[in-house]
Order: structure tokens, then sequence, then C-alpha cells
């Protein structure tokens, strides 16, 4: 019989204003998510986040915001 784990994950979130301010540098693959416009943003471990690019279904936003 497989066993079954239920777990629940959490992105480091907040509202857009927020993350422009704190402007965190994410760890590699760690998600940042804006809680008022949905946007998504993967860390690399050395850009801040403003500099990062926002993630859509299709690939990556280039165009920052």
């Amino acid at each position: 019989m497989t066993k079954v784990y239920k777990t629940t994950f959490r992105l480091r979130r907040g509202n857009a204003a927020e993350w422009a301010e704190v402007n965190p540098i994410l760890q590699a693959g760690e998600p940042g998510f804006e809680i008022d416009t949905f946007g998504l943003k993967i860390g690399n471990g050395k850009d801040a986040y403003n500099d990062l690019p926002y993630m859509y279904h299709g690939g990556v936003d280039t165009h920052n915001g």
C-alpha cells in the first residue's frame, strides 16, 4: 500500500510594495510571491528581488512588471 503524506507548502509572500521596500536576495530556487499582484519571482542566490524577472505560465517576463 502506498503511503500518503499530507503537507502544506507555503511560499514566502507579501504585497508588491513590501517586496520592493525590503528587496531581499532570495536563495537559489526560493520562490517569492506577491499576494496583491499574483507576481512570482524565483531567487538565484545573488540578485536582489527587484532585479529578478517575474515568472508566468509561459516562462519569464523580462519586462519586470
